[in-house]
């Protein structure tokens, strides 16, 4: 692929490759920007608060959908959206 995130074709090959429709998938990350690109791409995001990570509100930049201080939060919360 040579492209790296939050280039939109990366997210859109993992979808293809995993043969769903990239607002199937969840991207999990600690830091704001990774999530920016995988919602770009039509991706759900899921932000895992760490201290010393500020949150990246901008007017008009998409905001996770999740936000929890651990993976497991995480994981209960996808599990009720589905």
């Amino acid at each position: 692929m040579r492209r790296y995130k939050p280039a939109l074709e990366t997210y859109r090959m993992v979808a293809q490759s995993m043969g769903t429709p990239p607002g199937a998938l969840c991207m999990i990350a600690s830091h704001p920007w990774d999530l920016i690109g995988a919602s770009a791409a039509g991706c759900s995001a899921a932000l895992i608060q760490r201290s010393g990570v500020a949150p990246f509100i901008v007017p008009g930049l998409a905001q996770p959908q999740i936000v929890a201080t651990t993976l497991t939060e995480i994981t209960a919360q996808l599990v009720r959206a589905k």
